[in-house]
């Protein structure tokens, strides 16, 4: 039992704190082969989150559902996808653990084009080819943990492993977006060699598994009218990489990435692997810039690396481009603009595909509690032999930040 001194100096050292927000919108939204179309939509994002620091430990804890009404003209029919992430950190001064769960589940409809905008310091964030504009029935897990140590002032070790499950959660899902699941294992080693020369080396293995999905239509070959689910694809990947950031000045940085990847892909369990080793190419260019009016930031990233297609469950050798700017005038307005594409290297591949995506946000603040926005979003994709999917929307949003309450 803790003595009052002992109790005193450990609420002393604990500070905890909640954030509560909501974002609601109403959208217009068109897609290819909806008889409905165009239709109007209503979305409210509420979150959630409780933040505490226990030294040495840091606890975050998010809810972050997504209630959608699509098809207001024609039905009120609620979707519920829930969201929420847990992170446990423990650091010291050279040495930080931490575990992430992060998981999803409920009504998923790919065709609201949720934005992927790259991370500073990490991989371009791989496109996905949409796999329906229909809402599936969703599940996702990503399970995390990871060890980084700062070895001198200039080296850094660390180390993660993480499994991750996503996927349709019922079989008429599936048909449309097979179950995947698998672990992943990486290391990485950052070595400051200047004051404006960074060394990234990383390695990394994984193993995923899908569940039943269409086998492969060989180039020329007859569509069938009712799909093959007789495939269950394993994929197993290999990679290395090696990255050189620059710092062309002040506010530019150039970043550029050489690698390989080892890919062994099985149509189903028992068959025979076929490896298949893959460069891995990357370019990337991140400008900031600031004066006494705006501040913002310009990243451009181009990158030629396989993808575990979501939809068909094998390796797709693919080059893709991503551009995103941020510009925050002074006043209080701040605008977002993300631009990515995709296309299969193989064209005549039989999974071939090609995806374009972009769109483009304006945000007001009125005070210090509420914000207007309005924006829009587009995607087309084409993937032999399946056709064209196009989807685009234009909304108006307005988000809400209550004050932060302290515990």
């Amino acid at each position: 039992m803790l003595g009052a001194p002992a109790s005193a100096a450990l609420f002393a050292d604990t500070a905890a704190t909640i954030d509560v927000a909501d974002r609601s919108e109403v959208r217009l939204r068109a897609e290819s082969g909806d008889p409905y179309s165009p239709e109007v939509d209503a979305v409210t994002m509420p979150t959630a989150r409780l933040h505490a620091s226990l030294r040495p430990w840091d606890v975050d804890l998010r809810y972050e559902p997504m209630i959608t009404v699509p098809d207001l003209q024609v039905s009120v029919s609620p979707e519920l996808l829930n969201n929420g992430t847990l992170t446990l950190a423990w650091h010291q001064r050279r040495l930080r653990l931490t575990l992430v769960e992060d998981g999803s589940y409920g009504d998923q409809n790919f065709g609201y084009l949720q934005p992927t905008t790259p991370v500073p310091g990490q991989p371009a964030p791989a496109l996905q080819l949409l796999p329906s504009t229909q809402t599936l029935l969703f599940l996702a897990s990503h399970t995390y943990a990871g060890v980084e140590a700062n070895l001198t002032r200039r080296i850094v070790l660390a180390t993660n492993v993480a499994y991750d499950l996503s996927g349709g959660a019922d079989a008429v899902s599936r048909a449309s977006l097979p179950f995947q699941r698998g672990p992943r294992v990486d290391a990485r080693l950052d070595v400051s060699v200047t004051r404006r020369d960074h060394l990234s080396t990383t390695a990394g293995a994984q193993q995923t598994a899908f569940t039943a999905t269409e086998c492969p239509v060989p180039f020329g070959a007859t569509v069938p009218a009712t799909p093959l689910l007789g495939c269950r694809p394993e994929d197993d990947l290999f990679d290395a990489e090696e990255q050189w950031t620059h710092g062309i000045s002040r506010t530019t940085d150039l970043a550029v990435t050489t690698g390989a990847t080892v890919a062994r892909v099985r149509l189903n369990p028992a068959d025979a692997a076929n490896t298949t080793p893959y460069p891995v190419e990357e370019a990337a260019i991140t400008h900031h810039f600031a004066d006494a009016h705006d501040r913002g930031e310009l990243r451009f990233v181009l990158r030629l690396a396989p993808v575990i297609d979501q939809i068909a469950g094998i390796a797709d050798d693919r080059v893709q481009a991503t551009v995103a700017v941020s510009w925050q005038p002074l006043d209080g307005t701040s605008v977002e603009v993300d631009v990515g594409g995709a296309q299969s290297v193989q064209p005549d591949d039989p999974e071939a595909g090609t995806l374009l995506l972009g769109g483009a946000e304006v945000v007001q603040r009125l005070n210090a509690t509420i914000d207007v926005a309005l924006g829009t979003r587009g995607a087309w994709q084409k993937e032999d032999p399946f056709g064209v999917i196009t989807s685009a929307l234009t909304y108006g949003a307005v988000i809400v930040h209550l004050p932060q309450h302290k515990l």
